[in-house]
């Protein structure tokens, strides 16, 4: 590995950068489909990410070599030595299932700090593990004896093309998707459906007739001037 370092560096930054691409518009995906909307976008809002896109690109390639360095090649280290050791050979399987104990423990931790459910801590777990596992993957190629050698330069331009299908494949899915309707769609409500007394859960009341009669005890109201004092 030490021979391969810059190619396997430059391989590793390529993928962790295509695969943040591919998670940030799954992420946008799955911020349509929430109850409570994302900030909304305005011209200001527009020009300060431009702007601010070069230190971005310049902060993502940081994080990303720190990741090649110490998260992706020790990855490759230690599931060659556990090949090796346990079974007499190298065999690829090791990678994901390294990656998979490793990302458990920090995405469990996540999950209970922001206090997720069990099928978004296990997505957010998957996706990690997948990222990491198949960027380790890739790298591993460059070290197999048997393949012919490929320098950093031509693993570069591979991952770009392929890396850039993968990108356009996601948008694509993501934007069919989003004009299907898996995004958030607001009940549509009338009389009949919100009839009923409601409750603010301090000992308020909200007694809404179908009629269109409403009839408040002990709401709690907010005043603009309260917020000045």
């Amino acid at each position: 590995m030490r021979d391969r370092f810059g190619a396997i560096l430059t391989a590793s930054m390529s993928m962790l950068s295509v695969g943040a691409v591919i998670g940030t518009i799954a992420f946008i995906v799955w911020g349509q489909t929430r109850e409570s909307p994302g900030l909304p976008y305005n011209a200001m809002g527009i020009i300060f990410l431009i702007v601010m896109a070069p230190f971005v690109v310049a902060a993502g390639a940081a994080i990303a070599a720190l990741l090649s360095i110490g998260v992706v090649m020790p990855l490759l280290v230690v599931a060659g030595w556990l090949g090796r050791r346990l079974s007499g050979r190298e065999a690829w399987w090791w990678v994901p299932a390294l990656a998979a104990a490793g990302t458990a423990p920090p995405a469990l931790a996540t999950a209970v700090l922001v206090e997720a459910g069990l099928l978004a801590g296990l997505g957010g777990w998957l996706a990690v593990t997948t990222a990491l596992a198949v960027t380790a993957l890739v790298a591993r190629r460059l070290l197999l004896p048997d393949r012919p050698q490929i320098s950093g330069g031509a693993m570069f331009r591979r991952v770009a093309l392929y890396g850039t299908l993968a990108v356009v494949t996601a948008g694509t899915l993501a934007s069919i998707g989003l004009y299907a309707g898996i995004g958030y769609e607001p009940p549509r409500l009338s009389t009949e459906r919100v009839a009923g007394t409601w409750s603010d859960g301090k000992g308020g009341t909200l007694i809404l007739t179908a009629r269109g009669k409403a009839t408040a005890t002990r709401v709690e109201t907010f005043d603009l001037d309260d917020s000045f004092e």
